[in-house]
């Protein structure tokens, strides 16, 4: 099915992010909204299957948004970064659907080949393991393309992982942006203020004393996200991974600081593709 983000569209997609309660009990606001504006073409593709190893079983789902558009330099790095979440990479395929089956074909050779060695000491191991993909546009303005990937992978255990990736591309070049979005000399102001916003919005603590009780990490250690920033319509997103800075219960702590607060630290490579709301004299290189 082929579909055009030729409006605006604002659908709560819990498939973006997983997002659980917070440490205290009440729950965070999630960002799993997906608001796209623009022409960027593409084709909703997907592909599941499954294999059977004695009494263990593997199944890998894999759910696309593929650009379908003319070849661009856009649509080639989107195309590239898809291939890349799926661990294919260095091949070219002539549609989405040859993507998604080969994507598909590889993690359940591999899966069989786990369980095969597996059986081998164990024949009566049982196990479903359980891999899927969903891979799509998160935003999109004039000027900039985000998408995401949210991979689930359960290979026996109490539970399975959960990764949450995004990213911005720049419309023109088809290059990605993240941190250089920000000034180098700014990234500890940028630090404090996402630290503010994780305790306040995402985990509702009340004092640092109550933020900390909710982190695997000492406040005075605070990190910046492994994954780089990314646009979203409210402003920027900055996500945690599960484990990264809080126990598993606590899901992928993030927060989406709005454009103008962020504006004074935007670098001169953000300059031309940041929001009307943001006011260019505050954006320096």
């Amino acid at each position: 099915m082929k579909l055009i983000y030729s409006v605006l569209i604002a659908t709560c997609c819990s498939s973006c992010l997983l997002l659980t309660a917070s440490c205290s009990g009440s729950k965070s606001k999630g960002v799993g909204e997906v608001h796209a504006t623009g022409v960027f073409t593409t084709d909703s593709v997907g592909y599941t299957d499954s294999v059977v190893v004695g009494k263990a079983s593997g199944i890998c789902s894999v759910s696309v948004m593929y650009p379908d558009g003319k070849e661009s330099v856009l649509v080639d790095s989107v195309r590239g970064w898809i291939g890349a979440q799926l661990n294919v990479r260095d091949k070219k395929f002539n549609t989405g659907e040859d993507l998604v089956r080969f994507a598909v074909k590889q993690q359940l050779d591999s899966t069989k080949a786990e369980l095969d060695a597996i059986m081998k000491d164990s024949p009566d191991y049982e196990s479903q393991y359980d891999n899927r993909w969903n891979i799509g546009p998160m935003y999109e303005s004039e000027k900039v393309l985000t998408y995401y990937s949210n991979s689930y992978c359960y290979m026996g255990g109490a539970h399975g992982g959960t990764l949450f990736k995004a990213v911005t591309f720049k419309k023109d070049n088809g290059e990605s942006i993240g941190w250089n979005m920000f000034k180098p000399s700014d990234m500890d102001a940028v630090k404090a203020l996402v630290k503010t916003a994780v305790g306040k919005d995402y985990f509702k603590a009340e004092n640092d004393s109550l933020f900390e009780e909710c982190l695997l990490v000492k406040l005075n250690d605070f990190p910046l996200p492994a994954m780089p920033p990314v646009m979203v319509k409210e402003g920027v997103l900055f996500s945690y991974q599960q484990y990264e800075i809080a126990p598993y219960a606590a899901g992928m702590p993030h927060c989406v600081i709005p454009y103008p607060v962020l504006a004074p630290y935007f670098s001169g490579v953000a300059a031309d593709i940041m929001p009307k709301s943001v006011d260019a004299s505050t954006v320096q290189d």
